[in-house]
């Protein structure tokens, strides 16, 4: 029978044998235009038709063989599992098999490694106990087969219906579950085309209904959800709607305002107005700020509404808008009873700290990160900079130069912070000293809500450099000390050897003096001479030296034949040290016209040569150079002696100070030490060069004219 386009045949498929019925449909879906394939659990292939082995280029073998992430490019276990639970999970019952259909965009990658975009859709199946899935896949280029672009209504499947059967209502079927859908069953001869379209049509639908399903769940869990966090914020939270009414108000509120549970929450509920009345300060601002404010005003608000009881509440409320349309007004409520009276107190701190500020005469500073917030009148005379100076853009650096910090026990319960002493410079350049206590003001002040450090300093200049003379005259009094301790063990030392001779030689002499004969007694007589002679060149020394260290002697400069003066002093330390040493005397330059103290210089030049003879071998020479050059006279006296160790070099002209190495050499440590006083009374430099084992040489530039003597003479 022919009605419409569509010819209505009874249906034989029952009389076609099950393996022959099998056989056409692998040639139907071998010779699809689409790629078909089934996948296990695992995403493992199971059957692909011949559409898919082309278009990938592998062969049936090589896909059997191989996963779908093989080949997909976008392939994640991870969504794989989630789909097929997906699918899994939302089944339904229809006329046809169990069947669970999903779309989604991927690529795909072929044998030879391009890569293209394509879109699958996948059907969960249950077929002899097992489960598979089963996929279409269209590349995304080909527009025209993308049924799934398709939005079908059940309107437009009604109308669909009517323009197949205007004149007759074909049979539907009820889907358990979606009552409002019905699916008319066409006995018809569809061509492939349009009973795939149908086909895809109905599954979408379907799917729309189990999408609509699975969203107003969704939103139920989350307005569950919502509903909790907002019962357990800090602040009450009120909600009213564009006309007015409450639609929510979380438990915060409720329990701040002790809302009896009688009480309807509704704006047109006069027992909720007098109840709030009752319990506000000032209901007239209540009612303005809060419960007469329209929902649809196009503005935010922040008012504080005091209660009888003394709280505070801090109400903001802002319009809740649906897109660019106004849908009702959200309060937002906390109790700020608490911070009130904390600014409360601040102010107060603040109006007493300012006037114990300008009253005290400690300097106080404020400091914040880097820089100064506030100083007081006695930092500004402390200092020299006015306060408009020091709180605009001021380098903190240009004042504050240099800081100790103090270790201070503090007794328990004392206020927290430092003990520092800080160096300043004033604005005149100035060096000052302060004693000062760091604090960080953490909430105490409010300075734009940041961390404030209070340095409160005293003037110490005063205290530190009274510590510095006392630190020098402790000082100096230590080494007067030490050069007494040497003083007293060098007379020990020095005395006591030829004290020791002069009293062993004089009672040798008081028993034997009649016995012996006279040239024996003479030879003791004689030790005794040399020894008292000994002792007295030993008090002259100290003597020398107690005047150098008084400033009692004077360089007193005058004419000199030098060359003659050196040959003078060469010939009486040789015959002083009987002749055992050769001194080599060079002279250099025009020395004329040279006027220096001749006794000054020749106690310099008799010790200098002295040391040189006794700390040298005995067959050693000792070169004694003379160069005048540039108004100047240098001595340069060089033995091939025992040498200075390197750290005695700096101490050699100490007091009392000798060589580790000098072993039983007698001496006094007295000899360098007047030596360079009485250099430095010429106005001369004396220098040492010096190498163990080697020898020493001592160069002493002394300057020659007159003149430079009378002005130094005059200075001193």
């Amino acid at each position: 029978m022919t009605f419409g386009k569509y010819r209505f045949v009874q249906s034989k498929s029952q009389l076609v044998p099950r393996a022959e019925e099998l056989q056409f449909a692998e040639l139907l879906i071998n010779r699809a235009a689409e790629s078909a394939f089934c996948l296990g659990e695992n995403a493992q292939f199971l059957y692909v038709n011949d559409v898919i082995c082309s278009t990938i280029e592998y062969s049936r073998e090589e896909l059997l063989s191989m996963k779908l992430q093989n080949i997909d490019v976008d392939f994640s276990l991870q969504d794989w599992s989630e789909q097929w639970q997906y699918l899994k999970k939302n089944s339904f019952a229809s006329t046809f098999k169990q069947q669970r259909v999903l779309t989604y965009k991927s690529r795909y990658r072929t044998k030879g490694g391009r890569v293209f975009p394509v879109e699958i859709t996948i059907n969960y199946v249950e077929h002899q106990g097992k489960e598979l899935i089963c996929a279409f896949v269209r590349q995304r280029s080909d527009e025209s087969r993308n049924f799934n672009s398709k939005t079908v209504t059940h309107e437009q499947i009604s109308q669909q219906r009517h323009e197949n059967f205007p004149n007759q209502l074909p049979p539907e079927v009820k889907i358990p579950g979606y009552p409002n859908f019905r699916f008319p069953i066409f006995k018809t001869e569809l061509n492939v085309q349009q009973h795939i379209d149908i086909s895809f049509n109905v599954k979408e639908v379907l799917q729309q209904e189990v999408d609509i399903v699975n969203t107003e769940s969704e939103l139920a869990t989350s307005l569950c959800i919502l509903r909790s966090t907002l019962d357990s914020a800090a602040n009450g939270i009120l909600a009213v709607n564009f006309d007015g009414e409450v639609v929510y108000c979380n438990q915060k509120f409720l329990d701040m305002w002790h809302l009896p549970k009688s009480i309807e929450m509704s704006k047109k509920c006069n027992q909720a107005k007098s109840f709030f009345e009752s319990q506000v300060k000032y209901p007239e601002l209540f009612n303005s700020c809060v419960w007469e404010m329209s929902a649809q005003l196009d503005r935010e608000s922040y008012d504080l509404i005091e209660l009888k009881d003394g709280r505070i509440f801090a109400h903001y409320s802002e319009p809740q808008r649906l897109g660019a349309k106004i849908i009702g007004r959200v309060w937002s409520i906390w109790d700020i009873t608490e911070s009130k009276r904390t600014e409360e107190a601040l102010k107060l701190s603040a109006a007493r700290f300012r006037t114990l500020a300008e009253t005290t005469d400690a300097s106080i500073f404020l400091i914040q990160e880097r820089g100064i917030c506030y100083v007081n009148p006695a930092a500004e005379v402390l200092t020299g900079y006015t306060q408009k100076e020091l709180v605009n853009g001021f380098n903190i650096d240009q004042l504050f130069k240099a800081k100790k910090l103090r270790q201070v026990h503090q007794q328990e319960g004392a206020a927290s912070g430092e003990y520092q002493e800080i160096q300043i410079i004033t604005k005149k350049g100035i060096v000052r000293w302060l004693a000062c206590t760091v604090e960080v003001l953490d909430g105490v002040l409010d300075f734009a809500s940041q961390p404030v450090k209070m340095i409160t300093a005293i003037d110490i200049t005063d205290y530190k450099n009274a510590e510095s003379e006392l630190r020098q005259a402790l000082d100096q009094a230590k080494r007067l000390s030490e050069l007494r301790e040497r003083f007293v063990s060098m007379l020990c030392h020095q005395f006591r050897t030829p004290l020791n001779v002069v009293a062993f030689s004089a009672d040798l002499l008081r028993r034997h003096l009649h016995q012996w004969p006279e040239e024996k007694n003479r030879s003791y007589l004689d030790v005794i001479q040399a020894a008292v002679k000994q002792i007295s060149e030993l008090l002259d020394e100290i003597l020398l030296f107690g005047r150098a260290e008084a400033a009692k002697l004077k360089c007193d400069p005058r004419p000199i034949d030098i060359h003659q003066f050196c040959r003078d002093i060469i010939a009486q330390v040789q015959l002083a040290s009987g002749n055992q040493r050769l001194i080599n005397f060079v002279s250099l330059g025009n020395c004329t016209n040279i006027h220096l103290d001749p006794k000054l210089l020749q106690h310099i030049l008799t010790n200098l040569l002295s040391n040189a003879i006794n700390y040298s071998p005995t067959v050693s020479t000792v070169i004694f150079e003379l160069c005048c050059q540039n108004e100047d006279v240098i001595f340069k006296i060089k033995d091939a002696g025992i040498g200075i160790p390197v750290v005695n070099i700096q101490q050699i002209f100490e007091p009392f100070y000798r060589g580790s190495n000098v072993d039983s050499i007698p001496g006094t440590g007295l000899g360098l030490s007047i030596v360079k006083t009485l250099v430095e009374l010429h106005g001369g430099e004396i220098a040492v060069e010096s190498v163990v084992g080697v020898g020493t040489t001592f160069t002493v530039k002394l300057p020659s004219t007159n003149i430079q003597l009378l002005s130094l003479v005059e200075s001193l």
